[in-house]
């Protein structure tokens, strides 16, 4: 791919840097390589929505292939590292092989299945279970990685994930405090969150389907 020039250099980004801005004509999606971001959708009156968190191995921008823009700012929440992909080449290789296509393909159904299972847990589950939820997602994704699923970091603040889970940051904070009570999870140290009863995590969101 690099060869048919479809993949650039790696760009570096500080805490707080944007990838890209919502409006902007889409000429890029990138890969992230390191570090994590967040996307966000700004509202018409000012507020911010948290859409999504992307980790190493993500790719990012290409909800917006359809209609050539990018539909929600990414910003890096640490020093993070995203390869660019250069948008016209991608999709000129991807009418080429097959493979590639298909590949497109499933990254998009997985980032709208994400979006949809997401309004879904904010539709039928209260906030303890909504948390829960969110930490065991998060940690089949760092799984997936080849990293550990018991303890991992989370360089959102509590705000984000507040955004993100339709709960203020009060509230989730709480939480948090309510989980670590209840041995459910330890917070170790800063951004950094151990599961220490997944069984009893997971029941959370069994005993919220049943209701």
């Amino acid at each position: 791919m690099d060869r048919r020039g479809v993949a650039r250099a790696a760009i570096r980004l500080g805490k707080g840097q944007r990838l890209f801005a919502t409006g902007r004509t889409l000429d890029r999606v990138y890969a992230i390589r390191a570090g994590s971001f967040k996307s966000v959708l700004r509202c018409a009156d000012g507020r911010q929505q948290v859409l999504g968190f992307h980790v190493s191995g993500d790719m990012v921008g290409l909800d917006g292939f359809a209609a050539q823009l990018y539909l929600c700012d990414v910003v890096a929440m640490e020093a993070s590292e995203a390869c660019e992909i250069d948008a016209r080449a991608l999709e000129s290789a991807a009418r080429e092989h097959s493979m590639l296509r298909r590949r497109i393909q499933s990254l998009i159904a997985q980032s709208m299945l994400r979006a949809q299972h997401n309004l879904l847990v904010l539709g039928s589950m209260q906030g303890a279970e909504r948390l829960a939820h969110f930490l065991l997602d998060m940690s089949e994704r760092y799984q997936v990685l080849g990293l550990s699923s018991r303890e991992f970091a989370l360089r959102m603040t509590r705000k984000d994930i507040g955004s993100y889970l339709g709960l203020y940051s009060e509230t989730v904070s709480r939480l948090f405090t309510r989980l670590e009570h209840a041995g459910l999870i330890q917070v170790t140290r800063r951004h950094r969150v151990q599961i220490i009863d997944r069984i009893g995590l997971a029941a959370l969101l069994s005993s919220s389907a049943g209701h």
